[in-house]
């Protein structure tokens, strides 16, 4: 089974709006009077792509997009350590180590697994959460990624992709600081 999702709805709620042409973000879960803003910018960015290319519901494209999103952040990760680590079997215990370091709880072996209620506790658990967080931990090894081959080469382009990746980072997470 997978965990609870409190905050589905109101990503729901916001791909429907990017779906509708919106690009702010109004709450429909108060009766309070607002304005729309700049809010969960990543889930209307994904309804304004579905409109254009898909048309199907918010539902799907929230699956879709967690399942793609980690599936770029697998790739990323496992060329991050082939950046660092060159033996193959080193490499090879290192992805290990990384998608199954924190255990097997993500498998749900028992109903109490702690791992299910700490989404960052192991990477298999993010693929049962929210797509920005996916998105986010992506955009972060990139930011890492660039800072290291900004530091071993001299190359302009890395840093500036640091910077535009981390410019980036800001809208996904869909809370204010």
């Amino acid at each position: 089974a997978f965990p609870i999702l409190l905050d589905k709805p109101v990503y729901l709620s916001a791909i429907a709006q990017g779906m509708e042409g919106n690009w702010l973000y109004k709450n429909h879960f108060t009766s309070e009077a607002h304005e729309p803003y700049a809010k969960y910018l990543i889930y209307i960015f994904l309804g304004q792509i579905n409109k254009l290319l898909f048309n199907v519901s918010p539902d799907k494209v929230f699956l879709i997009s967690n399942f793609a999103s980690g599936i770029i952040l697998v790739m990323t990760v496992l060329y991050t350590i082939s950046v660092f680590i060159k033996d193959r079997i080193q490499r090879l215990i290192t992805y290990i180590l990384v998608f199954f370091g924190s255990g097997l709880g993500w498998l749900e072996l028992t109903r109490h697994s702690i791992d299910l209620r700490i989404a960052d506790a192991m990477p298999m658990t993010r693929f049962v959460y929210f797509p920005h967080r996916i998105i986010a931990n992506f955009m972060l090894v990139i930011v890492l990624l660039c800072i290291y081959k900004g530091l071993i080469t001299t190359k302009l382009i890395y840093p500036v992709l640091g910077g535009v990746s981390t410019f980036i980072l800001n809208f996904i997470y869909p809370f204010p600081s």
